[in-house]
């Protein structure tokens, strides 16, 4: 089904002067939101600082993310194994980039205190974001609509990635 939903941005170019600008976008019946890739690695963007010694965690859309929706845990799950120690439901903050479309997860904690991680060990990861449920409960892009999880071509359907490392 195509729907159609209006945008409009407002623009104070100069003092008594506003300049509005109105978009027509369709939501479903064309390209859906999708993730495009996983990583363990932190972009540039992200000061090093934030994430020293803290799980990291980098999720790119194919278009801009409603930053509202990514909550860990909720919509977003992550789960960290380490030997035979395991953290689930990780909480975390998510910083975007500047065009919205990657949002990468900092865990609140850092991996000795949420898995008691030995240096060279190997940490496993488990990132799991919802678009099944209705409502607030599920990644959405800029526009209000549910992620593509299964890559169907249509909303709904939640997306499992496992990734490991050594460190």
């Amino acid at each position: 089904m195509l729907r159609l939903r209006w945008f409009a941005r407002l623009f104070l170019t100069r003092p008594g002067l506003v300049v509005v600008t109105l978009m027509l976008a369709t939501c479903g019946g064309g390209t859906s939101f999708q993730v495009t890739d996983v990583s363990l690695t932190l972009p540039a963007y992200v000061p090093a600082g934030d994430a020293e010694g803290k799980a990291v965690i980098s999720v790119s859309f194919n278009r801009a993310v409603d930053p509202l929706s990514l909550v860990a845990p909720g919509p977003v799950t992550i789960d960290i194994t380490a030997g035979d120690a395991r953290a689930e439901t990780v909480r975390g903050t998510f910083q975007l980039s500047s065009d919205g479309a990657t949002a990468v997860f900092i865990s609140n904690q850092t991996l000795v205190e949420l898995v008691a991680h030995q240096p060279g060990q190997t940490v496993t990861y488990t990132i799991t974001l919802s678009g099944t449920e209705s409502g607030a409960s599920v990644v959405k892009d800029a526009s209000g609509e549910p992620l593509d999880g299964d890559g169907d071509g249509g909303s709904g359907g939640d997306l499992r990635r496992t990734l490991s490392n050594a460190r």
